[in-house]
C-alpha cells in the first residue's frame, strides 16, 4: 500500500533495458530520500503469458491500472500495487 500526502507530487520515469540497474538505483536513491514510493512497471506484467519466448514484451504491462495508479498517487490516493510473480 503506497500514498504520498504532499501537495506538490512529483513522478519521475526511469527507463532501461532488463539488466541495466533500474531497481539497483531506485533502491539507492530512496534511502536517502525518505517519503518516496518507487514502483516497477515489472508488476504490472501478466506473469501468465509470454509473447514469444520474452517475458519483457510490452504488450504483458497492464498500461490502464499502472496510469490510474500513478494518477491516484499524484492525487495523493492509496494504491495496491500488483505482485508480479515470475
Amino acid at each position: 500500500l503506497l500514498s504520498q500526502n504532499m501537495e506538490d507530487v512529483v513522478i519521475v520515469g526511469l527507463a532501461g533495458p532488463s539488466g541495466a540497474g533500474k531497481t539497483v538505483f531506485s533502491e539507492k536513491v530512496s534511502t536517502f530520500m525518505p517519503g518516496i514510493a518507487v514502483i516497477s512497471m515489472d508488476d504490472y506484467n501478466d506473469g501468465s503469458r509470454i509473447v514469444d519466448g520474452n517475458y519483457d514484451d510490452p504488450r504483458l504491462t497492464d498500461y490502464d491500472l499502472l496510469l490510474k495508479n500513478l494518477s491516484d498517487l499524484k492525487a495523493g490516493r492509496a494504491v495496491e500495487v500488483p505482485i508480479y510473480d515470475y
